[in-house]
C-alpha cells in the first residue's frame, strides 16, 4: 500500500489517500489445483503433517533452513505471472514467510491475512503451501520435535504383534506335545522289596532247601 496526496479545492489543499496495489494475478494453470471438497474435523484441521500451528511457527522461527525450499517453491509460482518484478516477487515471499513465522501452518489464518495481497489465488495457493511444507519438510520437523515417523510406529507395532503371536502359537505347540506324552513315567520302582528275617519261621533255612533235607535223603 502507499499513499497519495489529492489537490482539492485549490493548491494548497490536499487530500491522502490509502492505495492498495492490486492483487496478484493467477499463474497460467494455476487455478487448476483442485483442494479436497468436505470438512475436516477439529483435529485434523488443526494439525498439519502430525504437528500443531504453533510447534510449525516455532520451528520456523528457530530453524531458518526449513523455509529455505518453500522460498524456492513460491520463486518458482510467483515468477509465472509476468506483471511481477523481482522486487515484488521479494516483498511477497517475505510477507508469506513472516506469515508462516507468525501463524504456523493455521490454513485459514493464513488465506485471512494474505488474502488482500494475493486476491483470488490465495486459498488455492495457501493449499500448495502447506502441502509443500508437509512434504519437504515434515520429516525433518518431526525429528527435531523427537516424533517417530508414522511409517516407523506402524511398523514397529506389526513387529510387535507379530512376535506375540509368534510366542502364543509356541506355546499352544508345547502344551499339545506334552497332552500327546500322557503322564510322565516314574523314575524309580514303585514297588521296594524288604528283607525278610532269617528268624522269621517262613524264611527257607539253607539246610531245608530242595534237594538237601533229610527227607529227602
Amino acid at each position: 500500500m502507499k499513499t497519495v496526496r489529492v489537490s482539492v479545492r485549490g493548491d494548497n489543499e490536499y487530500q491522502e489517500c490509502i492505495v492498495s496495489p492490486p492483487a496478484v494475478p493467477a499463474p497460467i494453470g494455476f487455478g487448476t489445483i483442485t483442494v479436497p471438497s468436505g470438512t475436516a474435523g477439529p483435529s485434523e484441521a488443526a494439525r498439519a503433517g502430525g504437528l500443531l500451528p504453533e510447534e510449525w511457527a516455532g520451528l520456523f522461527r528457530e530453524r531458518r533452513e526449513l523455509l529455505w525450499p518453500v522460498q524456492r517453491w513460491l520463486e518458482d509460482i510467483f515468477s509465472q505471472v509476468p506483471e511481477l518484478r523481482w522486487w515484488q516477487i521479494t516483498a511477497l515471499e517475505g510477507a508469506i514467510l513472516t506469515l508462516l513465522c507468525q501463524l504456523g501452518l493455521d490454513r485459514d489464518a493464513l488465506v485471512q491475512r494474505a488474502q488482500r495481497s494475493l486476491g483470488p489465488i490465495t486459498a488455492p495457493l495457501i493449499d500448495g503451501l502447506i502441502e509443500t511444507v508437509v512434504s519437504r519438510c515434515g520429516r525433518e520437523a518431526r525429528r527435531l520435535l523427537g516424533l517417530q515417523e508414522p511409517s516407523t510406529a506402524q511398523q514397529q507395532q506389526r513387529e510387535q504383534q507379530q512376535r506375540q503371536r509368534e510366542q502364543q502359537q509356541q506355546q499352544q505347540e508345547q502344551q499339545q506335545r506334552e497332552q500327546q506324552r500322557g503322564p510322565a513315567a516314574p523314575s524309580g520302582p514303585t514297588v521296594a522289596l524288604s528283607a525278610v528275617p532269617s528268624g522269621s519261621p517262613t524264611a527257607p533255612d539253607a539246610e531245608e532247601l530242595p534237594g538237601t533235607s533229610s527227607g529227602a535223603l
